[in-house]
């Protein structure tokens, strides 16, 4: 030890990682107990470096970066920031120390190896307890060992304080005394043995000052892609902030250092997901420093003509220069306009922008302007189909794995760095099944490296949706299967890129499994039956000839009806002193007071399958006054119908609070990325329910444009997979009416779209249901003017001699001059028979 306490006191970065690297596992295990004794010790200045205050702090900190056992015990060690009496967080800048003392810190973190480096990253930027670390040392380790950076916003919120650190002006207008002074770092590899040195260099620009930061161009683009980063950005730092990072980007963008495509890329998709008004400007400024090219512009133009539409006008007009622009280069396909201004026009909505739309207007061929001129018509009848709509129904397509598991393809890598809740069921399946190739080819490195990634994307609270845990959980045993060298059979490896398993293949599989002398793991086996598709009888004799108690459970379970036993039932509640109501904080209620709400209560599997001391909350059901209660950030929408393939109505219920939330006039951001996502709880097979048709109503009259976007491209795909049920939706929509939880003039707008996709006699159906409940209410609710308008112009062709008797009555009581309302209401009694 004396050697190592004299290096700590007086010897150099250099020396204290030679003493380290002379230890042997014995002295190192004794080292690292005396290292945390020393750490109770207050911080003391190095004799060597008496300008530096917490310079043997840092010799710590790099001696356990070496000795510690395992992250999470180097992570306990407190790292000096700037303000040493508060509690770390990302809002807190972490002290600049010298250069020799973080490249010190990198070298000696990065030669303890890829596991350790991968494990360090997604411990220091776990979202729920983010710890202090350099951000230099960060991109240093992720570059040294090939790692993607974790897919939170911790880094990326680290990345905007070192913008801060490294651009000439502040948000107070003057120059940043920090700014002027960078890091540069080099690594070197000499006979597998890696060092880093750091060295401070003056710059005169902003852009200069970036480039120094390894990784820098990763770490830009995610800062700036990041919704809460850029709401940071705009409102925390300041108009000069920006002008100086956006004038940076332009200069790294133009040199190459940051991938144009990439940038316009990331912009355009913020830009359709419907951030902050703030943020949108940001993404909008982006997309001028980029300058994408005519060849750029096209590829990314079906998501700019929508922007073209958008409420925010820098958007909009920045969208239309960027389509003006490209298509005086490369004359741009007419669809895309006509598509653009058909949206446009159908949403009726206060705010859009007119110039833009007017453009993409005019724009057009002759026949295009043709046709847009009876799109834009509002008031103009709607002729019936020339054909009947489009019913291809639910297709089934083969699951097919990763050719070669070292090579993960682009599809595969993009779901395993992306945000829990944007990851894609199908090439997350994938990505499993490659480790388990990977490990059964003898490449347990490859195999080791895919389960890290999946098991840090799965790490999130146990607090979550049931169906999310049991995922979670068995990410956790792929991980412990290939630690102990056991890999599972994969009993639960999909037939169907959805997800399902066919009844034939998986007893195929239970019969050859004691054959093969593995272990049976739980959540492997557990999966296998929840994925399975219903047997038939001759299938299930099959199961049952089997000779395990493996195969028995499974045809106990299947035999029961499976996943089908999750049935559901809709009713409607009321609010009041019900605990239902106010479950998990003043937030959590589905209507506020004395409302009512049309909400799902999900009947509970009699029968579940034996395999273990699973968690059995997907299995429990539940009554509206103890239904499950989760943050609706922590609904996995995107891969949670792969749990359930076969009962999306199920997995509609478990995400049904997250989609309501979406309509609610407050406290929505969460709400909007469920219900966004509506596609992927269609994507699940099985009968359409109550839960389902409400998933799509309740999107349907979403605050917010995009949002309703989906809800009209849900409403089509449910139609399409002819899965639609008239009359539950009108029954549905009528009640949903009454209670106010769906507003007329959003669903209006709404189903006008649908209308113009060729659905217009389904969409008759649901807005008869929908008038004859509005009028039935006295007032009627606001807005409901535009849904008689919608039914006026539908009536002619598709009423078909039907009555709506609250039409004819409220017609009877028009008096004088009529007001709007009264107006179409008479208007649509026309086409109806008396």
């Amino acid at each position: 030890m004396q050697q190592l306490a004299d290096s700590l006191e007086h010897g150099s970065y250099a020396d204290l990682l030679a003493t380290l690297d002379s230890l042997d596992a014995k002295q190192r295990k004794a080292a690292a107990t005396w290292l945390t004794a020393q750490l109770k010790l207050p911080p003391a200045k190095h004799p060597a470096e008496p300008e530096e205050p917490y310079a043997r702090r840092m010799r710590t900190l790099v001696a356990m970066a070496a000795l510690a056992p395992d992250p999470k015990k180097f992570l306990a060690v407190p790292v000096p920031h700037e303000y040493p009496n508060v509690a770390w967080d990302t809002n807190t800048l972490v002290f600049p120390v010298k250069a020799e003392a973080r490249a010190a810190l990198a070298q000696a973190l990065i030669a303890r190896g890829c596991d350790f480096c991968a494990d360090l990253l997604t411990q220091v930027a776990e979202a729920k307890r983010p710890r202090p670390m350099f951000i230099e040392v960060l991109m240093l380790v992720a570059q040294a060992h090939d790692l993607p950076l974790p897919a939170t916003p911790v880094l990326a919120e680290m990345g905007a304080h070192e913008w801060f650190l490294r651009l000439p002006w502040s948000h107070t207008g003057r120059p940043n005394d920090h700014a002027q002074w960078s890091v540069a770092y080099t690594v070197e590899r000499v006979d597998g043995r890696v060092t880093v040195q750091g060295r401070g260099v003056p710059w005169t620009d902003a852009a200069s000052a970036i480039r120094l930061l390894p990784g820098a161009a990763q770490l830009l683009l995610a800062t700036l892609e990041h919704r809460d980063v850029a709401w940071y950005l705009v409102w925390c730092q300041g108009g000069d902030y920006v002008d100086a990072l956006l004038s940076a980007v332009g200069e790294l963008v133009d040199s190459g250092f940051v991938e144009r495509e990439a940038l316009v890329t990331g912009a355009v998709a913020a830009l359709c997901r419907g951030d902050s008004i703030s943020a949108q400007r940001l993404q909008a400024r982006l997309l001028q420093v980029a300058r994408p090219g005519a060849e750029l512009v096209l590829r990314q133009a079906p998501l700019l003509v929508d922007v073209l539409g958008t409420a925010n006008a820098t958007a909009a007009a920045v969208a239309q220069a960027l389509l003006r622009e490209a298509d005086g280069t490369q004359r741009l396909p007419d669809p895309l306009f006509l598509d653009a201004c058909q949206r446009v026009f159908a949403r009726k909505e206060k705010g859009l922008r007119e110039t833009q739309t007017a453009w993409a207007k005019a724009r057009g061929a002759a026949a295009i302007l043709q046709d847009l001129d009876g799109a834009s018509d509002m008031s103009a009848p709607i002729p019936a189909a020339a054909s009947a709509p489009l019913r291809p129904g639910m297709p089934k397509r083969p699951f097919e794995p990763v050719p070669d598991p070292a090579r993960l393809p682009a599809e595969v890598e993009q779901a395993l760095g992306a945000y829990r809740l944007d990851r894609d069921g199908l090439q997350y399946e994938r990505a499993l099944q490659a480790a388990l190739d990977a490990f059964a080819a003898g490449d347990r490195a490859t195999a080791n490296a895919i389960a890290r990634r999946l098991h840090a994307e799965a790490a999130f609270d146990g607090d979550a949706v049931p169906l999310a845990e049991l995922a979670r959980r068995r990410i956790d045993e792929l991980k412990a299967a290939l630690k102990l060298g056991m890999p599972m059979l994969n009993l639960a490896r999909p037939t169907w890129a959805h997800g399902a398993i066919a009844a034939p293949e998986l007893v195929q599989r239970l019969a050859v499994l004691p054959t093969t002398g593995r272990l049976t793991w739980t959540y492997d086996l557990l999966f296998a039956l929840l994925r399975c598709e219903p047997p038939d009888a001759a299938t299930l004799a099959e199961l049952r000839a089997i000779d395990s108690g493996t195969a028995r459970a499974a045809a106990d379970f299947l035999a029961a009806g499976g996943t089908a036993q999750l049935r559901t039932r809709w009713l409607t509640v009321s609010g009041g002193k019900d605990p239902y109501f106010m479950r998990r904080g003043p937030h959590a209620q589905w209507s506020a007071g004395e409302g009512t709400e049309v909400c799902v209560a999900l009947d509970a599997a009699s029968v579940r399958p034996q395999v273990g001391e699973e968690p059995t909350r997907w299995a429990e059901g539940f009554e509206p006054d103890q239904a499950p209660f989760v943050s609706e950030f922590d609904m996995v929408d995107d891969w949670a119908g792969w749990v359930l393939p076969n009962n999306a109505e199920a997995v509609a219920a478990f995400h049904l609070y997250g989609v309501r939330r979406a309509g609610m006039d407050r406290h929505t951001d969460g709400g909007k990325a469920v219900a966004r996502r509506l596609h992927y709880l269609l994507s699940a097979h099985g009968p359409a329910g109550p839960a389902l048709h409400l998933a799509v109503l309740f999107t349907l009259s979403a605050n917010d444009t995009d949002v309703r976007l989906a809800g009209s491209d849900g409403l089509v795909t449910l139609l399409q997979q002819d899965r639609f049920d008239p009359a539950l939706a009108a029954e549905l929509l009528a009640a949903c009416l009454r209670c106010g939880s769906v507003k007329p003039g959003r669903l209006a707008a709404s189903l006008a779209q649908v209308v113009a996709a060729g659905e217009a006699q389904a969409v008759w159906g649901l807005v008869r249901a929908g008038v004859a409940a509005t009028l039935g209410m006295a007032p009627p609710p606001a807005a409901t003017a535009d849904l008689v308008e919608l039914a006026a112009r539908l009536a002619p062709a598709h009423a078909a001699g039907t009555a709506i008797p609250e039409v004819r009555a409220f017609a009877a009581g028009v008096k004088g001059a009529p007001n709007k309302l009264q107006a179409q209401v008479l208007r649509l009694a026309e086409h109806l028979p008396t």
